[in-house]
């Protein structure tokens, strides 16, 4: 495989409203591209067809192996996804066995936020990490764990799961069946939630007025709405994402402290409006680290975007079929 040219990766990034895959060569980049919705999709078996309908617009004589991030808790050493927040009807489902079965090609899967560090340290905005945290800020959270340029996986595969670290004891219910959990608050579901409290609490503000109309959009519609709002200067909308950047410092420090990780790449659709709470989470941080730790952090934003997660998987296989 190493010595072949030829040979390519298809780097997969499941997502759950698109699934988008990339043809890799050996040196990182992506020769061709596809992008499908997810939709409605949702067992097992729709989301497998997807897939191989995807898998058939790249030349099948170059690809030496499929690789894939999946959200959700996944064994990647085991090629099983125990769950995820997009597919329901996943409980312990075989996946990497089952594409196998269809492709008869090499399969590796793991964690979405784990393949996209990986796409980041290798071509990205963590080049020269070989240790980092990476936090994707979207509809939730996802997170990965690089030490010496590896995925730290934990006793189980499940390591990352950053969202779920408990920053408010009695805070709202989080879908993991916790309480107060960061992505209640940091996130895509976070900041709808707090629109709904707020509007319920005062509808009648003229802050509010201007977006009130964005109850009822799609979550992304919303998370859009309402930065667009803050960056024309709606206090209502600039408090949200206040609020947002004062529990992420609140995580992310006590992701510093039991870490001792410094270094943290900030990815997801959410970080370009870091400008309305990145200031903000960087206080909350040195109102709440040691001064000396606090000396060491540094933030920065990723910068591949939707190729970061097809990149990690392409690099991932590309190690394994060395060896």
């Amino acid at each position: 495989m190493a010595e072949d040219k030829d040979q390519f990766i298809v780097g997969v990034d499941l997502g759950g409203t698109y699934v988008r895959a990339g043809l890799v060569d050996r040196m990182g980049e992506i020769t061709q591209m596809s992008k499908r919705a997810v939709d409605e999709i949702r067992s097992q078996k729709a989301v497998v067809d997807l897939l191989m309908e995807l898998m058939g617009t790249f030349p099948k004589e170059k690809v030496a192996a499929i690789s894939l991030g999946v959200p959700g808790i996944v064994n990647a050493a085991m090629g099983v996804v125990h769950a995820s927040p997009h597919f329901s009807e996943w409980k312990d489902f075989a996946l990497q066995k089952e594409i196998f079965k269809n492709l008869k090609k090499s399969v590796f899967i793991d964690n979405d936020a784990n393949r996209i560090a990986l796409g980041e340290h290798w071509k990205g905005a963590a080049q020269e990490w070989d240790t980092f945290l990476m936090l994707t800020l979207g509809t939730g959270i996802g997170g990965a764990i690089i030490i010496n340029s590896q995925i730290f996986h934990g006793t189980h595969g499940f390591t990352g799961e950053f969202g779920h670290i408990v920053v408010e004891a009695s805070g709202p219910s989080c879908p993991c069946g916790g309480r107060g959990c960061l992505e209640t608050f940091a996130s895509g579901s976070g900041l709808v939630r707090n629109l709904k409290e707020v509007f319920e609490s005062d509808e009648d503000s003229l802050e509010l007025k201007p977006i009130a109309s964005l109850l009822g959009q799609e979550s992304s519609t919303i998370v859009a709405g309402l930065a667009s709002q803050a960056e024309k200067g709606n206090l209502l909308a600039r408090d949200m994402f206040l609020r947002f950047g004062y529990y992420l410092g609140i995580g992310l420090a006590s992701l510093v402290s039991a870490t001792g990780i410094q270094k943290i790449i900030l990815g997801g659709g959410i970080s370009a409006s870091s400008g309305l709470f990145l200031n903000e989470c960087r206080q909350e941080m040195k109102n709440r680290l040691y001064a000396k730790t606090f000396e060491g952090v540094e933030i920065r934003l990723a910068k591949l975007g939707d190729r970061a997660g097809i990149l990690g998987s392409g690099l991932v296989a590309l190690q394994h079929l060395k060896k």
